[in-house]
């Protein structure tokens, strides 16, 4: 576990050393089950005791298309790549407003209710260094979006 904690506080520094004094947009990606959420609250939570720059999270599966849309072209892998993000909603919800020092609404949708959620605003720090996690982050049309990236 020691270990563990090490590489933690490592790749934690590494994180904040991104765009400094601005905010930073940081992948996450990896393969489903990787362990991209855990390792993601793990930082944020270590973030959280030190009190250095603030970091935070989200993920990608707040940004899921309705059941209709994900399945509309079958459940193969290329629909499933093609098909199971609102990519729109997340530049619309997360991307610009981030980028524009604004308030950032962190999910549009619940993949397990298969409904819309209310969407509320969250603010983050000016300096703050945003986590994504999820699967597909380095599609082509979001390459351009991260500062850096992270695959678990």
């Amino acid at each position: 576990m020691l270990a563990r904690r090490l590489v933690l506080r490592q790749l934690l520094s590494l994180l904040r050393e991104v765009d400094i004094g601005g905010r930073a947009l940081v992948a996450v990606d990896g393969l489903d089950g990787a362990g991209k959420t855990v390792l993601v609250q793990e930082l944020v939570e270590l973030a959280n005791q030190d009190g250095l720059r603030p970091v935070a999270s989200l993920s990608i599966d707040g940004f899921h298309h309705p059941r209709s849309i994900r399945y509309g072209n079958g459940q193969g892998p290329d629909s499933f790549y093609r098909d199971s993000y609102d990519y729109e909603a997340f530049f619309r919800s997360v991307v610009t407003p981030f980028r524009h020092g604004l308030p950032i609404v962190p999910a549009v949708w619940d993949v397990d209710a298969d409904a819309s959620v209310l969407p509320a605003q969250r603010d983050l720090p000016q300096d703050c260094v945003l986590l994504v996690d999820g699967i597909f982050l380095h599609r082509p049309e979001l390459r351009v979006v991260w500062d850096a990236s992270v695959w678990v």
